[in-house]
């Protein structure tokens, strides 16, 4: 049994570590690819990543911390979005390299 405590508990480390490493990668990769312009570049530098857990449940929160960074994901039909778009494009490769961790 014990065995297997440790076993969880490597997992949950290892998990915790990629999606770290998985939320830095996604939000500079936002970052680069914002299609704005900058005009003060605070919306750019502010962007980051949370990681939260709910019981078994680890999710990479995608996060613009200034008050009009919802108009540049909303408006204009959404032409300026870029945290969902890069949620979408990194959630594919983000599984399958967890995957390749946890079935070591």
């Amino acid at each position: 049994m014990s065995g297997l405590a440790d076993m969880q508990l490597k997992v949950e480390r290892a998990t915790n570590l990629y999606a770290e490493t998985s939320g830095e990668k996604m939000i500079n990769d936002a970052k680069i690819k914002a299609p704005w312009t900058d005009r003060t570049g605070n919306s750019r530098q502010t962007m980051d990543y949370k990681i939260t857990k709910s019981g078994t449940t680890t999710r990479i929160n995608l996060r613009g911390n200034t008050p009009h960074f919802k108009y540049l994901e909303l408006c204009h039909e959404k032409k300026n979005a870029i945290l969902w778009p890069t949620i979408q494009r990194w959630s594919g490769q983000v599984l399958s390299g967890w995957s390749k961790i946890i079935w070591f």
